[in-house]
């Protein structure tokens, strides 16, 4: 028997889609679109200045997602972009769109702001070579050549030091460039050689810099008989190298390469010091631990690669200086650097029999092993027999007959006419005491006149000893 079943299908379960009913009541909806009208019937009847204010305030305003990433962008600071000059390559464009540079005359940057300038890498010249007349070839270097120039506008001789691109791709040569031009941007002294402009070419870096009539220090003395000077003429010299060194030194820059080469005369034998290359320009406490300069006027704490101060590196090499302006030769001399060194480092040298007295003390002042020890500039600027030269000038205006002692005819010696200037003795009363054999300022002169005599007979062991360990 079979059963059959009847499904009934309930449709009272049965999921209907539902109508689509608005969230917003309808009375609202009416109330919007009433708001609506009034609003536009409220705009059409304002007047035109309303309606260009009522523009503003639409034009101003976002949408919702233009406001989020207006939100995004201002929240970050500003962005702004280094100007490239690479597509320029250092034509008129680029030169055009530079600031002007300042003038180098009157110079006050301060010594923290020429620090800051060697930090940077950059050699930047605002100058135009196209405004020069270049001439001929006058002088060389291990760098570069310098020739002499004439400038358009005004005729103004001038010397062009020019380094070749190329060469400049040496981080140590562009570094020693760099720092010359940096540290002659702020000096300005009489016997400092001045920085003009510099000037930037594709294959060329020109400094256009003071010309100087004469020669250097170097070739000055190979004319020279025996290549050395009379103690006067070497005085004069010596004088103006120091009162250089000083300005140098009173605003923290040291040279670091003093030497006969780098010491130009012009006509008048007046000094000019070049070349800081090497120079460094940080305070005088801080210490550096750099092997530079020219083997035979360095200091024994380089020679020795420790720790040293600038200065008194600069009075060691300026005592090298005057040794061989007055004696013709170096104090130190050897067959390789490794001897030289060695000298150098025990401070092994002699000084000739036929120098005088005052130029032996100042020398041994300052070659001295121990650079604490070493007086500074300023005090070798008030040293005896540098101010002797004022002296001499006080014996050469007294009449004839003081130039030369009454009693033994013999001219009166400078430096012990000095030494009684500072016993208090003023020009016009040695005029009058100098002529009176019994006055006091005259057996005061004898006096100290044999003391100098006793002085130099005894003279370090008849000059043979080895100066330097004091």
């Amino acid at each position: 028997m079979k059963m059959h079943y009847k499904v009934i299908r309930d449709h009272s379960e049965e999921i209907r889609p539902r109508p689509l009913i608005s969230k917003t009541p309808t009375s609202t909806v009416i109330d919007l679109i009433r708001k609506i009208n009034e609003s536009n019937k409220d705009t059409s009847k304002k007047s035109d200045n309303s309606k260009e204010e009522a523009n503003k305030i639409r034009a101003n305003s976002l949408p919702k997602n233009d406001i989020v990433k207006n939100r995004i962008i201002t929240s970050k600071p500003p962005v702004f972009r280094r100007v490239t000059t690479g597509g320029l390559n250092n034509t008129e464009d680029l030169r055009a769109k530079l600031p002007p540079k300042a003038p180098t005359s009157g110079k006050t940057a301060s010594a923290a702001t020429l620090r800051n300038s060697i930090s940077k890498d950059e050699i930047i010249g605002t100058g135009n070579i196209d405004n020069y007349i270049v001439g001929t070839q006058i002088g060389q270097g291990a760098y570069a050549i310098v020739r002499s120039a004439i400038l358009k506008k005004n005729n103004q001789k001038i010397a062009l030091k020019s380094y070749e691109r190329n060469k400049l791709v040496d981080p140590h040569r562009k570094r020693c460039v760099k720092r010359e031009i940096d540290v002659l941007e702020i000096l300005n002294h009489p016997n400092i050689v001045k920085l003009i402009e510099v000037i930037d070419t594709p294959k060329h870096l020109h400094l256009a810099m003071e010309y100087v009539g004469g020669c250097s220090l170097h070739s000055y003395l190979k004319r020279r008989p025996n290549r050395r000077l009379e103690e006067p003429e070497a005085r004069k010299i010596f004088k103006q190298v120091l009162q250089a060194i000083e300005y140098t030194h009173g605003r923290n820059v040291c040279h670091r390469d003093i030497k006969l080469e780098n010491i130009l005369l012009d006509e008048e034998n007046n000094v000019k010091i070049i070349d800081f290359g090497f120079a460094t320009c940080f305070p005088h406490d801080r210490k550096v631990k750099l092997f530079c300069g020219t083997p035979s006027y360095m200091a024994p704490e380089i020679v020795n690669r420790i720790e040293y101060s600038g200065p008194p590196a600069d009075i060691w090499a300026l005592g090298v200086l005057l040794y061989i302006l007055v004696c013709g030769n170096y104090p130190f001399r050897a067959q390789d650097d490794k001897e030289l060194y060695k000298k150098i480092q025990f401070g092994q040298y002699t000084i000739p029999s036929s120098i005088s007295q005052g130029v032996r003390s100042l020398i041994n002042r300052i070659l001295r092993l121990h650079p604490e020890k070493r007086p500074s500039v300023t005090e070798l600027l008030k040293d005896t027999w540098l101010l002797s030269n004022e002296t001499g000038e006080l014996i050469e205006n007294l009449p004839d007959t003081l130039q030369k002692s009454s009693s033994t005819g013999d001219p009166f010696d400078a430096e012990i006419i000095f030494g009684l200037k500072r016993f208090g003795y003023t020009d016009e009363e040695l005029k009058v005491e100098l002529q009176n054999e019994r006055s006091r300022a005259t057996l005061l002169y004898k006096h100290l006149k044999r003391s100098k005599a006793d002085s130099s007979a005894e003279s370090f062991h008849d000059n043979n000893m080895s100066a330097g360990f004091s």
